[in-house]
């Protein structure tokens, strides 16, 4: 899991390898908007294994994803 807390976003993998971005809820009203916004949230797709690791890098918006010895970036 990865944080980015200046645009209040979530990164994290599920059991598919898929890694997820999501909107951190602030109240409990956000609650309903919550199930839409995982719909519209996959970002990568990772085959046979899971990634082992997550970083932001806050400063310019890249999700470093490591997996199987590789670094892999994305911009978001």
């Amino acid at each position: 899991m990865a944080i980015h807390y200046e645009r209040n976003l979530i990164f994290f993998v599920d059991l598919n390898g898929t890694v997820l971005m999501i909107p951190m809820l602030n109240d409990d009203d956000e609650q309903q908007e919550f199930e839409s916004m995982m719909t519209h949230a996959i970002k990568y797709h990772y085959s046979d294994r899971q990634p082992e690791a997550m970083s932001v890098d806050w400063l310019n918006n890249y999700l470093y994803i490591a997996e199987n010895y590789q670094v892999s970036v994305g911009h978001f």
